[in-house]
């Protein structure tokens, strides 16, 4: 791990050692028990089950997204509001339309939504969203929402992180 990471061994097993307390000296860590330990410190020992709203490409990848529920992620519902993309099933699951929205979220009891759709209508989703119950958003559209303290909204700005990428670029070597 330590390798990998570019950490050093000392440091990984003190860090470990966090999680688990009981390694055993020149043997290591039962791997199956650490890992539950590690799960269990990140507080990904639990399945958090969410709606996505956005059926577009973005929201189709993170859908087809495997590793979200190795997380404990678990996309159990998909919204869009283009008829062309409704009752088209992604995954496995079948998009349904944003009228459902409210109706969805207080029967399942959901408080946590990927919003995945334009800027110009991220605001309005997110209020409704907040009004139906959710609690946390992941937030990819590009505007800062503007619904409250008491909600947890995780920002992930696609252009921000390509324009971060190419200014590192281009002052990599000057």
């Amino acid at each position: 791990m330590g390798k990998k990471l570019g950490i050093s061994p000392v440091k990984i097993r003190k860090d470990i050692s966090f999680c688990q307390k009981n390694g055993c000296k020149g043997v290591g860590y039962e791997v199956y028990g650490l890992t539950k330990s590690i799960k269990r410190v990140l507080g990904i020992d639990n399945t958090c089950p969410a709606i996505l709203i956005g059926a577009g490409n973005l929201g189709r990848s993170l859908i087809n997204h495997q590793p979200f529920q190795e997380l404990g992620l678990n996309i159990i519902a998909v919204f869009d509001c283009d008829l062309n993309k409704i009752g088209n099933f992604i995954n496995g699951i079948q998009v349904k339309s944003t009228k459902e929205l409210k109706k969805t979220i207080r029967k399942t009891n959901i408080k946590t939504a990927i919003l995945t759709v334009p800027a110009s209508e991220a605001e309005d989703v997110a209020l409704e969203l907040v009004k139906a119950g959710v609690k946390a958003i992941w937030n990819f559209a590009p505007v800062s929402l503007q619904i409250g303290n008491n909600i947890v909204v995780i920002y992930n700005d696609i252009s921000s992180g390509a324009a971060s990428l190419i200014c590192r670029l281009n002052n990599v070597g000057q």
